[in-house]
């Protein structure tokens, strides 16, 4: 006989299952490729997609054509243009009569009639718009003088003539739409703006103050008369007719309210700077104007993706919830970040217009951009109104939109000013976004909350309730149990609902018992149901011994109404108890499916699936389904179509079949499996996959907290895990396509709890997700092929049943051969031939190649883009200010070659490496490149530490400059070894690549941290560039807290792995040797210790919190951290210790008032410093967020782990009582807290729950990535015009160290500069920065007395005074007072005739008291 190849008979890897990165197989979730290409090739998306690219455009060319205006014409020109613009677009609007909706509408079905309709449109809007433009012309003298274009005859009618063309140019949008020819409004809109640019400047000089409108007006006639010489000759003739019925009042009833609503909102936006013009003048106006611009930008992309919703709408209007929930979503996820970034760069972007715009319109600009967010809900929801053709709902929000905005303003702007118009946006659109998704959207947001909270929304009573019917069943337990079984001696109610009681019997002289008393008529038929099953199952002579895992049926009756069985009670507690105690779900998986596969095996037959089958396995679960949820009826019945076709004709294996294998329903007993209850969904001629599937769909519910539709459609579209795939490979039919399986489980899952309870109908959040959000996914259903196998190898497997001989069933029976159902073969997927391997790794050639270019690419385009940085042309926010705009969309762009990188399938860790380090060099690498020195004073004075040991071979700890660092000098003893292995001449080399080098070290070190917790690559890979983002602080320069920072995270993470701490992975890795890891802590720590203060105190706190929180076993290298700490503080840093207890103790105990010398007075620093330290909060808050949601998502799957890393993450805050640390204890608690963060961010952002598509899925990454770096570039580099310092300056304080004497006396403005590298033992120190405000102010008075006094001290050998640029650019961006006060005092100072100039360049000066150091 043939070898058989269904059935049990063989070994399977079954359904063509990839796991865990693998490439998606032809059954699974298409690739990303595949996706994007279909998408595209929907009108929606088509037009859609359109649409934004001419919005993007018209914005763009628009805000480059306002920026010139605003330069070319003075700011009264471009208030009055405004409002000559306004009024022309009013008018049109109200013109238009509704006719955009119309023709969109109706234009792609009249066919012929199509021309006449258009013509028709465009003569009744434009005879409109004349009549309206002539009135406005008549009455603009009493309402607005300003307007003096209109005085005189030609410049009237030119204002007429064109605001008639502008309605026909709104008009022939909505025709192109309609014709689907949108692909036209990108060309056509930006062809318009170009003629609109080169006109503003040609009519610059010669009409200075209406030459913004004439250059608007005059392009309108071109662009008409082309388009509809197009429309009218060719275009409409590709117009279909369908036949519909459209009378004039057909098309003026549709149009009527549309118009109205559309008339309300225009008049909003219009009416707006007609009311800014009024109480607050042009000037103002030219603020609002220009900033409504930018920000518009932004509401024209929901509006957008709005339009082509509705016109999708007329083609395919059962999904059109579900569009519109993908379009809210889509809108929101390019709006909001948007909106953020424009907010915090809105000074920078108005600077384009000019100085006076940026001072005076940015916060205007900041609330406009900000209420885009709200109004992409509203406009969606108006979008979904007028589909649905509810035109009245339109026109009251319009009107309360319109009447709230009117209002705020007009009471507002006396007193705010302009800025009071971005106050009413905002709070409006606020507070109807709010309305609009708790009211009428109320749905589309139910299904992306946690499913707690989903669950206390839907339930139908208090605790009181509950309370009080719990109390009832206990007492309907104690009335029954006594009269079913005389012998009961006690009893307890396990379960109680609206449905069943389900009780605990305890008898004298036997087992205990199971009691279940039905409440409601469903109840009683599953209990009927289940017994039947018990006893079938008994009956079989196949299952008798399996039976024992299951119960038995003891007796059954009733007591008056009351029916009642009784069941035999199999010892032991449920799987779900178990798991809850921390049970290893993947044990219960496999003794599960060790348990239920012998029943399987053992009523196993051969079927062929004909229409009987079909009608139990899909009809009927399909008709309870679309019973309980009407709105997935469509998307039901073309899945009932797919998976017969998918079906009918198949030879199959079915078995008996539980029907509800679930973690409630496993008994476990001494570690095992042991059982299985609740039966009452059994039955004979299953597919024994729905057993497997159900199974592995309930531990997920259980171990994510989900929904069963969740998890159902996440089966659908993400990768299994192995034990998955080993779970469904344990049944008798690999050859059924996995999605066909998994979509029959959903709907047997469904229908048996809407037979079970009339709850689950009737509540509509179980619906919600567990019904509509799989039913929106059913679309992929159409896709499913017919069989897993491929293409090139059907023809093979075709000829080879005909030849395959008759197989014998289990009944002994013989049958006619089956169709062939060959299995992959263990070792790997289905075989393809060679030629289709070529094919596709042809197809994937470019894609690597574009996906590995990115990230050298993107690092010589920034680059290049930063290249040749003088540090004297650095503006207020330094670096960012240099960079050429190219080189920030090539940051840009890594940020999404990352996000693309990170979620392609197969994952390739190299390549997502290579974008890491992409970052790290685009960040940490440019100063080293572009500076002509070393950043930053304190590295110079490292590095003079350097250089003290380089000439005295040892440290002072008793010296009296920068004693701390003699003290704690390991850091400085290694980098001398270091400079001397190098061959360096001096440290400068090694200063000024370290925090490069220093960098990518410690992206290895949270890397090897990360790991520590999570086996997902791609969790350890966005920890690592969320971790780089975040390190905006500065403290990775040459310093001994960089080198100190990196151990402290090699060694925690070493130590967590070495003690298995709760929630970490449980091994150290392939070879890894226990006494090595203890002996690398060791050197850490000991590293640590003689290096730095803090971070040896950080490292004791955070070991020791992990130990007494019993997170891990690290007592003992806690105790040797301890030890180490304190014998070197002790012994190696007695010296300092001695002399500085008492100020170390003077903070010790005050974390607030720690934390607030560590705050920033923004008040005085420059408005670009102001923004710089804006930027490097938002980072913060950022990052917080993020960990927040991520310990979320962590603790709901692994409880340990989520607690070991809130002890990790807040250790850190305990140093915050120790002391104030110069200023920088917040940025250390943020430093040594950020990899915990980034750890937890990195969950919060990776497979987000809610979100199902791959191109949303990497939207939130994308966005993030773009704030987080947006925020890192201006509090890294914002300071930079100060920090950076030029040659010479290096070369003055290099004079210096090389001429000054021994012992002498060095005043500097302050000690911002390459201040103390070489020799710097050999002065005495005088910051003017450091002295109070009155020694500063007696400068300021009297700069040669208070100079001369200070200097002739005999005391000092020689005395210089030494200012350069870097400190002056430092106590102007800082506001050092009194303000002026270096300038001041070289000018005093050059101009007297006591003080001689030793030293000048053009970036320093170097001052010495006239024959002082002679």
């Amino acid at each position: 006989m043939a070898e058989r190849v269904g059935g049990y008979a063989g070994t399977t890897t079954g359904h063509g299952v990839l796991v865990d990165g693998a490439d998606a197989p032809a059954l699974g979730r298409p690739s990303l490729s595949a996706r994007l290409r279909a998408q595209g090739r929907s009108p929606l998306v088509r037009a859609g997609m359109h649409l934004v690219a001419s919005a993007g455009l018209t914005s763009a060319l628009g805000l480059a054509y306002w920026s010139l205006a605003a330069r070319r014409y003075s700011p009264a020109a471009v208030g009055a243009t405004a409002g000559l613009l306004a009024a022309m677009e009013l008018i049109a609007a109200i013109a238009n009569l509704g006719l955009r909706t119309s023709l969109i509408r109706f234009v792609p079905s009249l066919g012929q009639r199509a021309g006449r309709v258009i013509a028709v449109s465009y003569l009744v809007s434009g005879a409109l718009a004349l009549s309206g433009a002539a009135a406005f012309v008549a009455l603009h003298g009493r309402f607005f003088p300003e307007l003096t274009l209109l005085d005189d005859a030609p410049g009237a009618a030119f204002f007429v003539v064109s605001t008639v063309l502008w309605v026909l140019f709104i008009l022939q949008d909505s025709v192109l739409i309609g014709l689907r020819r949108s692909s036209w409004l990108p060309v056509e809109n930006s062809l318009f703006a170009l003629a609109k640019l080169a006109l503003l400047v040609a009519l610059a000089s010669s009409m200075p103050q209406w030459g913004i409108y004439v250059s608007w007006a005059a392009p309108l006639l071109i662009v008409v008369v082309v388009v509809n010489v197009a429309v009218f000759t060719r275009l409409r003739h590709g117009v279909r007719d369908t036949g519909e019925r459209l009378t004039l009042t057909d098309l003026v009833r549709f149009s009527a309210g549309d118009y109205a609503a559309s008339t309300v909102w225009l008049i909003t936006i219009d009416g707006l700077p007609l009311l800014v013009l009024a109480l607050a003048g042009a000037q103002a106006n030219a603020w609002y104007h220009l900033s409504w611009t930018v920000a518009y930008t932004l509401f024209l992309i929901p509006s957008a993706i709005g339009s082509a919703l509705l016109a999708e709408a007329a083609h395919d209007a059962p999904r059109l919830e579900a569009n519109t929930r993908k379009a809210l979503l889509l809108s929101l996820a390019l709006v909001a970040p948007a909106a953020l970034l424009l907010a915090v760069g809105a000074p920078l972007l108005l600077s384009l217009f000019g100085a006076a715009y940026a001072d005076d319109a940015s916060s205007l600009l900041r609330l406009l951009s900000l209420s885009a967010i709200p109004y992409a809900v509203t406009i969606l929801y108006v979008n979904l109104e007028r589909a649905r053709r509810r035109i009245a709902v339109v026109v009251r929000l319009y009107a309360v939109s319109c009447a709230a905005l009117m209002a705020l303003s007009a009471a507002m702007v006396p007193w705010l000013g302009v800025t009071a118009t971005g106050v009413a946006w905002l709070v409006v659109q606020s507070v109807l976004a709010a309305w609009v998704l708790l009211v009428p959207l109320r749905e589309l947001w139910l299904r992306v909350l946690p499913t707690r909270v989903l669950r206390s929304l839907g339930a139908p009573t208090t605790w009181r309730d509950r309370r009080r019917h719990w109390r009832s069943a206990t007492a309907l337990v104690a009335r029954v149990a006594p009269q079913v079984r005389p012998d009961a001696t006690s009893w307890s109610v396990l379960h109680a609902t609206n449905d069943v009681v389900v009780a605990r019997v305890s008898c004298a002289d036997g087992p205990d018992a199971i009691l279940k008393l039905p409440q409601t008529h469903p109840a009683e038929l599953s209990r009927r149901r289940e017994m039947a099953s018990l006893a079938a199952l008994r009956r079989h002579p196949a299952t008798q011994a399996w039976a024992a895992a299951a119960p038995e049926v003891l007796d059954h009756g009733t007591l008056g109404e009351q029916a009642w069985s009784l069941e035999s009670r199999i010892e032991g507690g449920t799987a779900a108890a178990a798991l809850s105690s921390g049970a290893a779900p993947d044990r219960v998986l496999a003794g599960a499916v060790s348990l239920i596969s012998p029943l399987h095996r053992a009523t196993a037959q051969e079927r062929l699936v004909d229409d009987a089958l079909l009608c139990s396995w899909v009809d009927e679960p399909a008709a309870a389904v679309a019973a309980c949820s009407p709105e997935a009826a469509a998307g039901l019945d073309d899945l009932v179509v797919t998976l017969r076709r998918v079906l009918i004709g198949r030879w199959v294996t079915v078995s008996w079949v539980h029907g509800d294998v679930s973690p409630a329903n496993l008994v476990v007993r001494d570690g095992r499996v042991a059982g299985l209850v609740d039966w009452e969904a059994a039955g004979p001629d299953r597919l024994p996959e729905l057993d497997l599937l159900g199974l592995v769909a309930a531990l997920r519910c259980q171990s994510h907290t989900e929904e069963f539709g969740a998890v159902a459609r996440a089966l659908l579209e993400r990768p299994w895990t192995e034990d998955e795939v080993a779970a469904l490979a344990a049944g008798p039919n690999p050859h059924l396509p996995r999605q066909a399986l998994v979509l029959l489980a959903w709907l047997h899952h469904v229908a048996t709890n809407v037979a079970k309870s009339e709850a689950y109908p009737a509540n509509r959040v179980w619906v919600l997700r567990n019904v509509l959000t799989v039913a929106d996914s059913l679309a992929m259903a159409s896709q499913m092929p017919a069989d897993p196998i491929t293409v090139a190898a059907s023809a093979d497997l075709q000829a080879a049943d005909a030849t395959t001989p008759p197989i014998q069933t289990t009944t002994g029976a013989p049958r006619a051969a089956a169709p062939r159902r060959d299995r992959p073969a263990p070792a790997g997927p289905t075989p393809r031939k060679a030629t289709g391997r070529g094919r596709a790794r042809a197809r994937r050639f470019p894609t690597r190649v574009l996906a590995w270019s990115i990230p050298p690419l993107a690092t010589l385009v920034w680059l290049a883009a930063s290249a040749g940085v003088d540090p004297r042309t650095l503006g207020d926010i330094g670096l960012v200010s240099h960079v050429h705009p190219v080189g920030y969309v090539a940051l840009a762009a890594l940020m999404v070659g990352f996000t693309w990188a990170l979620q392609r399938r197969p994952f390739s860790e190299g390549l997502v490496a290579t974008h890491v380090g992409a970052l790290v060099t685009v960040l940490f690498a440019t100063p080293a490149l572009v500076y002509p020195t070393v950043r930053y004073s304190w590295a110079w004075k490292h590095m003079g530490i350097v250089d003290y040991i380089s000439r005295n071979g040892q440290v002072d700890p008793g010296i009296d400059v920068l004693p701390i660092y003699h003290n704690w000098p390991g850091f400085f003893a290694g980098s001398h070894l270091l400079q001397s292995w190098l061959g360096a001449e001096n440290v400068i080399t090694v200063a000024r690549w370290a925090p490069y080098v220093v960098t990518l070290a410690t992206v290895g070190a949270v890397c090897l941290l990360a790991a520590t917790f999570s086996d997902d690559r791609r969790v350890v890979w966005l920890t690592a560039w969320l971790f780089v983002l975040g390190d905006w602080v500065g403290q990775e320069y040459f310093s001994p807290q960089a080198l100190a920072y990196l151990l402290y995270l090699v060694g925690i993470a070493l130590a967590l792995r070495l003690a298995r701490a709760k929630g970490s992975r449980p091994h150290l890795g392939a070879g890894a040797d226990p006494e090595v890891t203890v002996l690398a802590v060791l050197l850490c720590v000991v590293a640590i210790a003689t290096s730095h203060q803090i971070t040896p105190a950080m490292l004791c706190v955070a070991l020791v919190a992990l130990t007494l929180t019993r997170r891990a076993r690290l007592g003992g290298v806690g105790l040797v951290a301890i030890v180490v700490t304190v014998v070197w503080a002790l012994w190696g840093a007695t010296d300092f210790v001695a002399a500085n207890v008492k100020m170390a103790l003077e903070g010790f105990g005050s974390p607030m008032a720690n934390a607030e010398g560590n705050l920033v007075d923004t008040t005085r620093l420059s408005e670009g410093q102001a923004l710089v330290a804006l930027a490097g909060r938002l980072v913060v808050v950022t990052v917080g967020l993020l960990a927040a949601v991520g310990l979320v998502r962590v603790a709901r799957r692994d409880r340990g782990a989520a607690i070991t890393l809130c002890v990790l993450g807040a250790a850190p805050l305990v140093i915050l009582a120790t002391n104030e640390f110069g200023g920088e204890i917040l940025f250390r608690v943020y430093l040594f807290a950020l990899p915990v963060a980034a750890y937890l961010g990195a969950h919060a952002l990776l497979d987000p729950p809610r979100i199902r598509h791959g191109w949303a899925r990497a939207v939130p990454i994308v966005a993030v990535s773009l704030v987080l770096v947006v925020g890192f570039l201006l509090a890294h580099f914002g300071k930079d015009g100060h920090y950076a310092f030029t040659r010479a300056e290096y070369e003055a304080a290099a004079w210096l160290d090389e001429h000054a004497p021994d012992d002498s006396l060095l005043v500097q403005g302050s000690s911002n500069y390459p201040v103390q590298f070489h020799n710097y033992e050999h002065f005495r120190y005088v910051p003017l920065d450091t002295e109070d405000l009155r020694a500063r102010r007696e400068i300021a008075d009297d700069p040669i007395g208070v100079m001369r006094r200070w200097m002739s001290d005999d005391r000092d050998a020689a005395a210089y005074l030494l200012l350069t640029r870097s400190q002056e650019e430092e106590a102007a961006a800082m506001g050092t007072r009194p303000v002026g006060l270096l300038e001041d005092l070289e000018t005093a100072l050059s101009a007297s005739d006591r003080f001689d100039v030793v030293y000048r360049n053009e970036d320093a000066v170097i001052f010495t008291l006239d024959g002082r150091n002679r």
